[in-house]
């Protein structure tokens, strides 16, 4: 329901040029306002997907906006994004498990935030993360933290 999944890794990942790990969110950590998503996911409502991994700069929003979409949605399990401002870069379909790295304002570091999880329209709705901060006991559950 919330595209959240723990991988167990049979030997380290090779940590070199671009590949680096990423911070695990704390419970009640405030992100600057602009994060950046990466995912698979098409490249719009053409049904086209890309060859390489996708990123793009987008907006968390308040919740109340997503909940305007949809019921269910809430501030402790979700993460709302999107607006005019970014028009066309957004979560879309295959993008479901992709991350939502976000700068902390505690001690700026850049901590995977969110999960995507779906999107309204493609093009120029919201879309909806699942807050990692809320499955920090699921994840730290299975890894040696």
């Amino acid at each position: 329901v919330q595209d959240v999944a723990v991988l167990e890794l049979t030997k380290r990942a090779p940590l070199r040029g671009c590949i680096s790990p990423i911070t695990l969110p704390n419970k009640g950590d405030t992100y600057y306002s602009t994060c950046t998503a990466v995912g698979w996911g098409q490249t719009g409502t053409n049904g086209i997907f890309p060859d390489q991994l996708q990123k793009a700069k987008i907006n968390v929003i308040p919740t109340s906006k997503c909940q305007e979409q949809a019921s269910g949605i809430t501030a402790k399990q979700h993460i709302c994004v999107g607006d005019n401002k970014f028009k066309g870069k957004n979560v879309c379909g295959g993008d479901s498990g992709g991350g939502l790295i976000c700068r902390r304002k505690s001690d700026n570091a850049y901590v995977v935030a969110g999960i995507a999880s779906y999107v309204f329209d493609c093009d120029k709705g919201f879309g909806v993360y699942a807050n990692v901060a809320n499955f920090l006991d699921y994840i730290k559950g299975y890894m040696s933290l």
